[in-house]
């Protein structure tokens, strides 16, 4: 940088003299000065003013209330410049002041939310990432090798998640045990550990909160190596549906393919979906378990089962992969005929088709569902011209009845202009007058046709 080249050319007095007027100028500047030359016990305390501040000067503009994305993040500066610090602190080795500083940003984030509106997230994401923060932290070589530093990070951060302000924060409170977890792999922490576990699961009663708190306890288990003890903890709750899908990825990892098939089908038969948002359905575990087994038949046939439900991307891959070239025309072309006697084409119909380069089938699924002509208009308009030129002018038609403001029709030119980029200048010049007769009493509608008329250069 050329500026950065300048300053060190500078003799140190005058470097200091610049830097001086900068931060005589600039309060912030000035507070992050102070915080970088303070001792650890100073850095914990000018972090804590740096932080209130920041909050309470916002709350005196808002009456009490944080409110308002530049707001918000005004009032939150302090904490993100206090959590940045903290990972400069673990970069240079200084695991407990890091420690301290990131709880100081999570203590100092969830007690904000009785008074901010976090409805962009800034807040949240704050604590999130202070407990990542954390869990870098926890796993860190340095601190598992070292005891007292095992153990300073897990005292500071079972002290901080008894607090009252975690109590209604079940996705924060049990994100800072799970990390937690990571350091209890001697005797007296894994007990204290437990011991709270057992308390706080006393106080829970819906199977959705303590699936957050039995995730620490196998947390244990597994840093532990006991994977009976895990096995037995997740068989005690599989009919919580935030378990279940634990239990059978514990299977699968132990080679148990029988009950994971078996577990999977349960669900489905019960209609669950997995709780998490890694997959979308069971047959992703069923498929797995046919990957880890070479059991390709009942691959193909799940595969082909989840095209005809509409799943596309990952499945259409996968299945084309399991046959020979000679095989996989007639192998698809049967999956579309079935698909065509559903009484509704799934989403999964037009991709196969565009895959396949099949422009007939395409066609006949945009006549069957005339709003996606406006996705497949492109790659149809070379072969079938007239045809998407008539759906996508009754699409266009229709759109335009059904529209009454300014917003409305400015999104009707917008189609008539990518219609008219694909589409023979006379057609489109015949679309756009038809539409001025019929909404000639829409003086804001012929404004817009007029200005997409000059767009598409036909005045």
């Amino acid at each position: 940088m050329e500026i950065e080249s300048k300053l060190k050319k500078l003799p140190k007095d005058e470097l200091v003299e610049l830097i001086m007027k900068f931060a005589t100028n600039n309060e912030s500047i000035q507070e992050q000065l102070e915080l970088y030359f303070a001792t650890p016990e100073e850095q914990l305390q000018q972090s804590r003013k740096l932080i209130r501040q920041a909050i309470s000067r916002e709350k005196q503009r808002g009456r009490g209330i944080i409110f308002g994305l530049h707001n918000v993040n005004r009032a939150f500066e302090g904490s993100a410049t206090v959590l940045a610090n903290a990972w400069d602190k673990y970069h240079n080795d200084e695991y407990e002041l890091a420690t301290q500083l990131a709880l100081l940003v999570v203590n100092t984030s969830v007690s904000a939310f009785n008074y901010t509106d976090d409805s962009y997230g800034t807040v949240g994401d704050l604590v999130e990432r202070s407990i990542g923060l954390l869990e870098v932290i926890s796993k860190d070589e340095h601190v598992q090798q070292s005891p007292e530093l095992k153990q300073f990070v897990f005292k500071q951060i079972m002290n901080e998640e008894k607090k009252k302000i975690h109590k209604d924060w079940d996705n924060f409170q049990s994100d800072l045990l799970h990390v937690a977890a990571e350091l209890s792999t001697d005797k007296k922490p894994r007990s204290q550990l437990e011991k709270r576990l057992e308390k706080i699961l006393s106080e829970k009663d819906s199977d959705y909160t303590k699936a957050f708190y039995y995730k620490i306890q196998l947390k244990i288990y597994e840093r532990n190596d006991e994977p009976e003890r895990y096995r037995e903890l997740l068989y005690e709750n599989i009919n919580n549906r935030k378990l279940r899908d634990e239990v059978i990825t514990f299977e699968i990892e132990q080679e148990n393919f029988d009950q994971a098939l078996q577990l999977s089908d349960e669900a489905d038969k019960n209609g669950w979906r997995p709780s998490e948002r890694t997959f979308d359905s069971y047959d992703e575990y069923k498929l797995i378990v046919y990957r880890h087994t070479n059991d390709i038949e009942n691959q193909r046939a799940l595969l082909i089962d989840m095209l005809k439900k509409g799943r596309f991307y990952n499945v259409y891959e996968e299945l084309k992969q399991l046959y020979d070239e000679n095989e996989w025309e007639n192998v698809i072309e049967k999956i579309l005929q079935e698909m065509e006697q559903q009484s509704l084409l799934p989403r999964s119909y037009p991709n196969i088709a565009l895959e396949e380069n099949d422009f007939v089938r395409l066609l006949y699924y945009c006549k069957e569902n005339p709003f996606d002509i406006q996705t497949y208009y492109a790659v149809l308009a070379d072969h079938y011209p007239s045809e998407v030129a008539q759906l996508y002018q009754d699409l266009i038609i229709r759109e335009a009845d059904n529209t009454s403001d300014r917003r409305g029709y400015k999104q009707v030119c917008r189609e008539i202009r990518k219609f008219g980029e694909v589409i023979e200048a006379s057609v489109t010049k015949e679309l756009i007058h038809t539409l001025k007769e019929t909404h000639k009493r829409r003086p804001a509608f012929l404004d817009e046709l007029a200005k997409v008329e000059k767009k598409l250069g036909f005045v």
